[in-house]
């Protein structure tokens, strides 16, 4: 009805609005008491010459704003249909949301630059109960423990979550650049027994990880230790020279001046990496789906 209005005032006349919107003239008249009712004003003078009336000068000076913002909201709800836009709210742990979300974010957005992108960083306890309560549509992140469901609020007992692996951490061994230990031609679990390491808090899943590993091959546990809760951080307390750490290694991709990183061939794989989401959420959203499918080729081909 706004459209119609416009028309008339641009073109000069119902008569002529009617030809140009190949709309019959009752049309125009129908649609324009209709805009009045609504509005609750008069917008033109009868007589036998058109004139807006104050109100209807009013109106059409606002009409244009009006249009395209309909115009702007009509395509806004056809591209969120087509999934190409909309808002998608993403959780994800460390390393990965600093080490590698950035990449797969400028990937996907090259696909779907529209769609508007907010994301979560936290534990994996913390990821999950996200997940649970609606407040990501999934998380990157390292496969649960079991204990940790138990922890876990669940408002809806019907919500159930599900994981999507893409695969396996690696460890490396990160140490000061001068450490005795940095020239050794083989490193060895009982050589390092004895140092100070860096260790993520019990909860954490590399830590899970290298306690089972740790236990199994020396059958003990670092004793000599500083816990620091950010995994992100452990290297530059590495650089001060507070010990070692066992560290994923996308962590090690670039690491501060006077550190160095080596492979230890004889640690098992680390915790298992990929997607955390209500069962059956990425078969229910085209945007979901498509971030699913950027994430699985960017983690596989690691």
């Amino acid at each position: 009805m706004i459209k119609t209005f416009q028309t008339i005032v641009r073109e000069g006349s119902f008569h002529r609005a009617a030809e140009v919107l190949r709309y019959s003239q009752p049309t125009i008249t129908m649609q324009i008491k209709r805009l009045e009712n609504e509005l609750g004003v008069t917008l033109f003078e009868r007589g036998k010459t058109m004139k807006l009336t104050k109100a209807g000068q009013f109106v059409y000076h606002r009409a244009g704003a009006l249009l395209k913002e309909y115009t702007d909201f009509n395509r806004s709800v056809e591209e969120f249909r087509q999934g190409e836009a909309g808002v998608l709210h993403i959780g994800a742990s460390e390393p990965s949301a600093t080490q590698r979300l950035p990449q797969i974010l400028a990937a996907f957005l090259e696909q779907k630059p529209n769609v508007q992108i907010q994301i979560a960083v936290g534990t994996n306890q913390q990821l999950m109960q996200m997940v649970l309560d609606d407040q990501v549509d999934f998380a990157l992140c390292h496969q649960p423990e079991p204990h940790l469901f138990a922890l876990c609020r669940r408002s809806d007992a019907n919500v159930e979550l599900e994981f999507h692996p893409f695969g396996f951490e690696r460890f490396v061994l990160l140490l000061p650049g001068d450490h005795p230990l940095a020239e050794e031609p083989e490193l060895s679990l009982e050589k390092l027994a004895k140092e100070r390491f860096l260790l993520t808090p019990a909860a954490c899943p590399f830590q899970i990880k290298l306690d089972s590993i740790l236990s199994r091959k020396l059958g003990m546990t670092l004793q000599n230790h500083i816990e620091v809760a950010s995994i992100t951080a452990l290297k530059y307390y590495v650089q001060a020279g507070l010990g070692l750490a066992f560290v994923p290694e996308v962590e090690a991709s670039v690491l501060p001046s006077g550190t160095m990183a080596r492979r230890m061939d004889f640690l098992e794989a680390g915790p298992e990496l990929g997607i955390l989401a209500q069962r059956n959420t990425f078969v229910k959203d085209s945007i979901c789906e498509a971030m699913f499918e950027v994430f699985r080729r960017h983690l596989e081909q690691r």
